[in-house]
């Protein structure tokens, strides 16, 4: 209260006056007064109220051109967090302040709303002198134009990409190039970074390693008036939420509020999508017409849903058109779906959708690594172009990722779908490769989302991205890129597909004019063709099924996996570690030439290694059965299944006989098992288990083999404590999103 006194004496007339300066003004959502020839620009903020307050807008930052790194993440389009901000006189200063709206009291009291706002800590995230013009209060935001809000050298240096600072002799705004839009203005700003020390990554694409310049967007944007009503988020609704402490909450009721994240739309509205006009074709019509599923949700609440090119003239930074962006990457990488969103209520404003263009081209060279250059396959990655459109137009409207939903015959785009690939007559088939419209939970969740429909009936089964993402995850219909109702017969399946691709792999599978050195890429592809049927079955192992829900209502208890169900994965996963499921046949190896980018691991490069091949793919099978929470779920008095049994399963498999991919994958088990006893974040019943199996399995070690010889020899320095755990399996290459390669 005291703060708010300060302010109001402090936002009297002392505010300079405005000099007379050259250039021109634009009215918009505040007047703009650009000066190109100084690189300056100014706003008008009229007069303050009486807490000194001169506006409120939502802060949107991003970046309009982008590095083209997809392990970096400075992608054209980028768009940053709404943020909420106040321009407050203070004095002679005019301050860019982030109230904190992460706690608020939603009162009609003002004393109990000011006692909430004194007790939490604020932001002033810039300031700048104040001026006075005939029309109000004036201040230069060049300065704060010129700041890195996207964060640029802090993401660099995460991403291992060195250390870079800005250097301002060479930034500066596009002062002429400012854009006055009714709700929202922009101004676009080319901001360079130096650096001594570039990653590999802006190695391979900077023209000069030493410097990297960026254009930055920074919109000042119209808060909607207050004829919106928030939609209480529920946890089986699917949507995302904006959320809040609200400290006048009643003493019974519960303080954190989450509102859904939604457009304002009602019966009889429309709601556009436009598409960036640069997509070519026939990427362009594959994005329309999946965009253009959503459709089929909204009619039955009254409200048309339409996408079409964004038209000549419209810019995709006006904020009153949902966009669809064609971002070009070196590697394949993720799209997103995003928005602008106002944080006090979760009323949509925009919705922002960035598409990597070499996803198709991956896709493509999946496929092609299957069945070849086949007709088939460039249908089946304009199918999963669609598909991928109205997964992340999805998230626009508000909708979370459904991971449950393979396994309820693909109920919902916001799944992430592998291709579907059959087996008929001993051959693949492309033709069921990805679904065809938004499924059943789509519609169901876009009812209770936009309309006044309950909540998606409960047998439509919905897990988000904490049930599905965590390493030791345990719902086990809850997997990224699986498909069908049991993970086992979905392993048995893709084990199949494999086993029938490399049988034919060479140089057929590569389009005519491709250089072979291609091919140790489509080959990882296809050696690892099971890997996320690996994690779906793993998840089986210790799983637990659960709904999500709220005291109260019909929401099931948390009950572990039948252990015939779990006995029955561990069998499927065995049979991967089968050395048919690790090996390569040697026909599929004749034309390898040199390495790639992704290509499997070799110790003697760059000759293929068959042995480092099947390592890693048994590396894959042992360290998801190995992993750390569910091998504790395992160790638990009353598990269905218990770790000890999946041990002995797991030995007997890879000590079957003295093959050499055999060797491999036991050498892999070993390594896993070491790894695991020596972690000191696995539990105690964990570690004394594993410790307890590797004293019997270095006595069973026939120390006249060389290579059990070797292993015991890894025992008795883990067991003495002389060395550090051993080097774990070769890493497989890169996966997610879908497969292991680039095209």
């Amino acid at each position: 209260m005291l703060w708010l006194c300060i302010v109001a004496a402090l936002a009297g007339g002392k505010a300079r006056p405005a000099p007379d300066a050259p250039g021109e003004t634009r009215d918009g959502l505040v007047p703009v007064h650009l000066d190109a020839a100084a690189g300056r620009v100014r706003w008008t903020l009229g007069t303050p109220d009486a807490d000194g307050i001169l506006g409120r807008w939502l802060l949107v930052t991003g970046l309009e051109t982008g590095l083209g790194s997809n392990p970096v993440g400075l992608d054209r389009g980028r768009l940053g967090p709404s943020q909420l901000i106040e321009a407050r006189l203070v004095g002679d200063t005019v301050w860019l302040v982030a109230p904190n709206l992460a706690f608020r009291a939603d009162s009609d009291d003002p004393t109990e709303r000011r006692a909430t706002a004194d007790s939490f800590a604020e932001s002033v995230l810039w300031s700048g002198d104040a001026e006075r013009g005939s029309a109000g209060v004036v201040v230069d935001v060049t300065d704060l134009l010129l700041q890195d809000h996207v964060g640029v050298a802090e993401t660099l240096a995460e991403s291992g990409e060195g250390r870079w600072s800005l250097d301002e002799d060479r930034s500066a705004v596009h002062v002429a190039d400012a854009l006055v839009f009714p709700d929202n203005l922009v101004f676009r700003t080319t901001l360079t970074w130096s650096g001594r020390d570039a990653g590999p990554e802006l190695q391979g694409i900077l023209p000069d390693p030493t410097a990297l310049s960026l254009v930055q967007v920074t919109e000042l944007v119209r808060l909607p008036d207050d004829g919106y009503t928030p939609k209480p988020w529920e946890p089986g609704g699917g949507a995302f939420a904006a959320t809040w402490r609200d400290t006048a909450a009643p003493l019974g009721a519960d303080p954190d509020v989450s509102m859904a994240l939604r457009h304002r739309l009602g019966e009889g509205d429309t709601l556009t999508y436009h598409l960036d006009p640069g997509t070519p074709e026939p990427v362009r019509s594959a994005l329309l017409e999946g965009a253009r599923w959503w459709a089929d949700a909204f009619a039955p609440l009254g409200i048309t849903f339409t996408v079409e090119l964004l038209p000549e003239g419209a810019h995709p930074l006006d904020v009153r058109y949902n966009v669809i962006n064609w971002v070009h990457r070196e590697t394949r990488g993720w799209s997103y779906g995003g928005n602008v969103h106002d944080p006090r209520t979760g009323e949509i404003l925009k919705g922002h959708v960035t598409l990597g263009a070499l996803r198709v081209r991956h896709d493509i060279a999946l496929l092609e690594s299957l069945v070849g250059p086949d007709p088939t396959v460039e249908a089946a990655a304009l199918a999963r172009l669609r598909q991928l459109s109205a997964h992340e137009v999805g998230h626009t409207l508000g909708l979370a990722h459904n991971f449950a939903a393979s396994t309820q015959e693909r109920a919902s785009v916001m799944d992430y779908p592998p291709p579907r690939v059959g087996l008929v007559g001993g051959s693949l088939d492309l033709s069921e490769a990805y679904a065809v419209g938004i499924g059943a939970w789509d519609v169901a969740a876009v009812a209770w989302l936009y309309g006044d429909r309950s909540l998606p009936d409960p047998s439509l089964r919905y897990l988000s991205d904490s049930d599905a993402r965590p390493a030791g995850a345990m719902e086990p219909t809850a997997a990224l890129w699986d498909d069908g109702a049991s993970p086992a017969a979905g392993l048995r399946h893709a084990l199949a597909v494999r086993a029938t691709a490399l049988a034919g792999f060479g140089p057929e599978r590569l389009p005519a004019g491709r250089p072979l050195s291609q091919l140790p890429e489509r080959l990882a592809l296809v050696h690892l063709h099971h890997r996320y049927a690996v994690d779906a079955a793993a998840k089986v192992i210790g799983g637990q099924t659960y709904r999500l829900g709220v005291a109260g209502d019909d929401a099931s208890e948390v009950v572990p996996v039948p252990a015939s169900e779990q006995r029955d994965a561990l069998d499927a996963l065995l049979e991967a570690l089968e050395p048919e499921a690790l090996g390569v046949p040697a026909s599929a190896t004749r034309s390898l030439v040199g390495t790639a980018r992704e290509a499997l691991a070799t110790h003697g490069r760059p000759a293929f290694d068959p042995e480092a091949a099947a390592e890693t793919a048994a590396g894959l099978v042992i360290g998801a059965l190995l992993q750390r929470q569910r091998a504790h779920r395992l160790a638990l008095p009353d598990a269905p299944l218990g770790l000890r049994e999946v041990l002995r399963a797991v030995e007997a498999r890879v000590s079957a006989d003295a093959d050499p991919l055999r060797q491999a994958a036991r050498r892999a088990f070993v390594h896993h098992l070491l790894t695991l006893s020596g972690d000191p974040r696995a539990s105690a019943s964990v570690r004394y288990a594993v410790d307890a199996h590797l004293a019997q399995l270095g006595k069973r070690l026939d120390r006249s083999d060389p290579h059990e010889a070797g292993l015991a020899r890894e025992l008795t320095r883990h067991r003495d404590r002389e060395t550090a755990p051993p080097r774990p399996a070769p890493e497989p290459p890169p996966g997610s999103p879908i497969g292991c390669g680039t095209p």
